[in-house]
């Protein structure tokens, strides 16, 4: 290996650099070199006055030894020039040690700089930089290095003692070894110091056997304290933390420590490190076998007990404290806070003697986390000595509950805010979109870091005014990975996509976030090609990354591509579930998406809130009401059930399953309704034809302050229309704008339409379609064709009709209405006539079907179904209900049947339709004295509707049936929607 020599004299040969790392190259490439290193950017001042470069940095006169307090600050990547010759010490030395730092995660800096240092050059490593290179190279793991670096730093003769290695270098190789796991060569690492004629320090043992707990070996960590000497018998009075910190100072001093005090801190750390790997028993083990015990042993054992949720022990080592320090108090104070018990922790802190700011800070904080601001303002205002911490508490206490004139006053009352206060602030006023305050207090900053520029930057950005947060962008000193990345999210909210993707090209660094912003940005924009370029050449995919093209793949109804990564990600999250199953469940996969629940609970995946959603919307589309129920049982063992997004999710499904009563249930069992808990009541109970009850819901909305939408209007209007309540449908839509601030859109006139057709009252129905202020969609004219239908009006039916056809010529059930229409009146020509014209112009007739569930299982039947494996006890039980139903007075509607066939064959064609033989399998399978509940595809025919009133008088049944408009309860021979359907 080359390595320069490197010579320093006092003649100088000032070198700019342009970096750190240029710094150290400087080193590692410089042969004969004479210079000295110096921390200046001359200015044009400087230049007039000739500033002396060495004492200058960033053109402002400065200390030496403010160039190492820039490294802390934070400020590395600004450092153009790393040291000055002037320093207290050995100048070569400390030179070393900064570029050592600037590099502390390059072993081959350090490296270079041992062997270096081990020539015969002036240079020769002291203890300070010995000690350096090998925490550098037990940082990144080159452990192998580092023992041959001590071996070789021991053999040296003058170079540094054996002793000197041993206290100042042995203990990094062994604490290298236990963070990377390697037990073994971490208890031979430590072993060489027990080998050394040194004295060792209180850091090396509780060193190895910190890492034996944590690997499970607590055997071999008791067992390696045993190796020490053995504390001999003294008092339980031991020496306070201030005692023992004066200790180790004098020990630093060259003065040896008391055997004592360092047993007793080893067998603290032993508590503390079970108890940070969870292992509470073997820490009280220790504690138990320990012959003297200080405060700090019992607070270690409080403490860990918190720490790991068991705060009942923590409080029974609490009582058991003969001697509490303030320590103690604060420990358990913070355990009562963190547990959320603010009254126990008030009681607390009341009993205390003695009270510090910590007390004072964590009460306030218990206060101010769960959201009592006031409170926490009182004990504020009560403290007898406040610190920062005690200001930016209850400052983001008011930012977070969203009181930001109250945290503006409060930070108006204070001068010497720290950075973190002023980005806290500014960042409340950007999350309430008041960006003018927000720019006003970023101008005043005396300091911006890049938070600050990254928070006003974001504002602006999320705002809209993607312009002004460029020009900010432009200003910014300094730019990391998240400046950049709040442009390139700030252009993708605002669907500047191109612009976008120059600024994330753009980018000298990128990171996790920076590609999964860019990618979501086209999933969002549905461009998945691109999406997935990206996602293929993204060098740093994180489970997001996969969840995102997922998520975009599913949306955009490719769900075999998001099944195919889903199968190929290489760890899933449960978002990664959840995605999978909306995707199934959006796409009609019903079944699919049910599945995937399943396995999600089988693999052992925590299931959330959007995986019940999902599944919850999946029993809905099917109408599986016992796996909505199961699903509930499970949402409510999770603790779900009573939040509002989910809530709404079980609420939909019972009303759609045909489950009214229990859809109420779950209404009232959610804690805060939103307008959507009280939309998806009135919806319910409008397709269920109650619409009394859906007005009662709606007027207990306004009485609970919920101002109603656009959706709760389509509720209120569709109650009414099916409920035949002309004149409080009508009020309510003349109304609406006046009263609810809600302008009437197409879906509200075409329920108005719907409402008036249904009641007869054609004229105004068609006079509402004219007087539109918008051009009527084929939905009005549908709902005008319908009533035609309904009432026989033939002129009427056949103009709409030709409309219909214009704006959607492919909807079959537009031809269809026009076909009954015509078959009504015994115009057989004419259904001859829609037949061929849907042939000719493509036109197919959705088949219809219907299907119930039986013990979880779903049976789907069809028009004449000869398929199902119970085909023959179906049809006989029909056969035998028929004869029933006629001797109660029941006749079949034929005018229904599009063909011109004999009333005997009509009759055959209606016996069998799919409701019916549906209907007939429940009855037959469903434990009597539960509800029969079916569902069909299409609108139910006249002519089942009739059939299925008899059939339940005869069985005595509960007969709920869902059609593609609205639930039908038949019981006792009567059907709730009064026959106005």
């Amino acid at each position: 290996m080359f390595i320069p020599e490197v010579k320093f004299i006092s003649q100088p040969n000032i070198i700019r650099l342009i970096s750190p790392k240029a710094l150290s190259e400087l080193f590692l490439r410089s042969r004969h070199t004479q210079f000295r290193v110096v921390c200046f950017l001359p200015t044009p001042r400087d230049r007039e006055n000739r500033v002396e470069p060495s004492n200058c940095y960033y053109g402002l006169p400065i200390r030496v030894h403010n160039v190492r307090r820039t490294y802390r600050g934070g400020r590395r990547k600004k450092l153009e020039l790393a040291i000055a010759q002037c320093y207290d010490s050995n100048p070569a030395e400390q030179l070393v040690l900064d570029v050592l730092k600037m590099n502390r995660n390059d072993s081959r800096v350090a490296l270079n700089f041992f062997n270096w240092g081990s020539s015969n050059h002036p240079l020769s490593n002291p203890p300070s930089v010995s000690t350096k290179i090998v925490d550098i190279l037990g940082r990144v793991r080159q452990f192998e290095h580092g023992d041959k670096v001590l071996d070789e730093m021991s053999k040296r003769e003058g170079f540094i003692s054996e002793e000197t290695c041993e206290i100042m270098t042995r203990t990094i190789i062994p604490n290298g070894w236990r963070v990377f796991g390697n037990v073994h060569e971490a208890k031979r690492s430590g072993e060489g110091i027990t080998a050394s004629k040194c004295e060792p320090d209180f850091c090396r043992f509780p060193t190895v056997m910190k890492k034996r707990t944590r690997t499970g070996k607590n055997g071999q960590g008791v067992q390696h304290f045993s190796t020490r000497t053995a504390p001999s018998a003294v008092s339980d009075s031991y020496p306070s933390k201030k005692a023992l910190d004066l200790k180790r100072k004098q020990s630093r001093n060259g003065l040896r420590l008391n055997t004592r005090d360092t047993d007793i801190l080893e067998w603290n750390v032993a508590i503390s490190s079970h108890m940070r790997n969870g292992d509470c028993d073997s820490a009280l083990q220790v504690f138990n076998s320990m012959p003297r015990r200080s405060s700090v042993s019992y607070n270690a054992m409080i403490s860990g007990y918190i720490m790991n949720d068991k705060f009942r022990l923590a409080r029974e080592m609490f009582d058991k404290m003969t001697d509490r320090d303030l320590v103690s108090w604060n420990v358990m104070l913070s355990g009562y806070v963190r547990n959320r018990n603010l009254t126990a922790a008030r009681e607390l802190f009341e009993t205390m003697s003695d009270r510090d700011v910590v007390s004072w800070n964590t009460i306030l904080s218990g206060y101010a986390q769960n959201g009592f601001v006031d409170e926490a303002r009182r004990i504020f205002d009560k403290m007898p000595t406040k610190n920062a911490v005690s200001w930016n508490g209850l400052l983001s206490s008011y930012v977070q509950n969203g009181r930001i004139d109250e945290a503006r006053r409060l930070f108006e009352a204070k001068m010497d805010w720290e950075t973190v206060s002023w980005n806290c602030l500014m960042g409340g006023l950007v999350k309430r979109r008041r960006l003018v305050d927000a720019r006003k207090l970023f101008d005043k900053m005396p300091v911006k870091d890049e938070v600050s520029w990254n928070t006003v930057i974001t504002g602006y950005a999320q705002n809209g005014q993607v312009e002004e947060a460029q020009r900010l962008f432009d200003q910014s000193p300094s730019k990391d990975v998240f400046t950049w990345t709040a442009m390139v999210s700030g252009y993708i909210q605002n669907g500047l996509l191109n612009e976008a993707r120059a600024v994330f090209d753009r980018m000298p660094v990128k990171n996790s976030i920076s590609w999964n912003a860019m990618i979501a940005g086209y999933v969002k924009s549905k461009k998945m090609e691109l999406a997935r370029e990206l996602f293929v050449a993204m060098d740093c995919r994180n489970t997001s990354s996969w969840n995102t093209m997922i998520t975009g793949y599913a949306q955009s109804g490719d769900i075999a591509r998001a099944r195919e990564l889903f199968d190929e990600m290489p760890q899933r999250d449960s978002i990664s579930w959840s995605a999978l199953i909306a995707g199934y469940a959006q796409n009609g996969f019903s079944e699919e998406a049910l599945q995937l629940f399943v396995e999600m609970e089988r693999v052992g995946e925590r299931l959330n809130r959007s995986s019940f959603t999902c599944a919850l919307a999946a029993c809905s589309d099917i109408a599986a009401l016992e796996l909505g129920k199961e699903v509930h049982g499970r949402l409510v063992k999770a603790g779900y059930h009573t939040g509002c997004f989910v809530g709404n999710s079980l609420l939909a499904m019972y009303c759609k399953c045909g489950s009214i009563d229990e859809a109420r249930d779950a209404f009232g069992e959610i804690a805060e309704r939103d307008v959507v808990s009280w939309n998806t009541m009135i919806h319910g109970y409008a397709r269920h034809g109650f619409g009394e009850e859906a007005l009662s819901i709606f007027e207990s909305m306004k009485i609970e302050g919920i101002r109603p939408d656009e959706a709760t209007m389509v509720g209120v209007l569709s109650a009414c229309g099916h409920a035949g309540l002309i004149d409080k449908g009508t009020e309510c839509f003349y109304s609406m704008t006046k009263v609810y601030g809600v302008a009437p859109n197409p879906v509200h006139y075409t329920c108005m339409i719907d409402l008036l057709g249904r009641a007869g009252r054609l004229k105004e129905a068609q006079d509402l379609v004219r007087n539109m202020p918008f051009k009527p969609d084929a939905a009005a004219w549908g709902a005008l064709l319908g009533a035609s239908r309904v009432h026989g009006n033939i002129v009427l039916g056949e103009t709409v009709a030709k409309t219909v056809f214009k704006m959607e010529p492919d909807n079959s059930g537009m031809y269809v209405l026009l076909s009954n229409l015509y078959a009504a009146l015994g115009r057989w020509p004419e259904v001859r006539m829609m037949r061929q014209k849907m042939k000719r112009e493509g036109v197919k007739k959705l088949p219809g079907y219907s299907w119930l569930e039986v013990q979880n299982k779903i049976h789907n039947f069809r028009v004449g179904d000869t398929c199902h494996p119970e085909k023959d006890r179906i049809y006989g039980f029909l056969a035998e209900m028929e004869e029933k139903m006629k001797q109660e007075g029941f006749v079949s509607l034929t005018k229904l049947v599009l063909h011109d066939v004999e009333e005997e064959e009509k009759e055959h064609m209606l016996k069998y339709h799919s409701e019916k033989l549906a209907v007939a399998y429940g009855i037959l399978t469903i434990p009597a004295g539960r509800p029969v509940r079916v569902i069909k595809n299409l609108r139910v025919c006249e002519d089942c509707h009739n059939a299925i009133k008899f059939m339940s008088k005869i069985v005595g049944r509960l007969i709920i049936l869902r059609d593609n408009n609205r639930f039908h309860h038949f019981e006792n021979g009567s059907c709730s929607c009064g026959d106005y359907w």
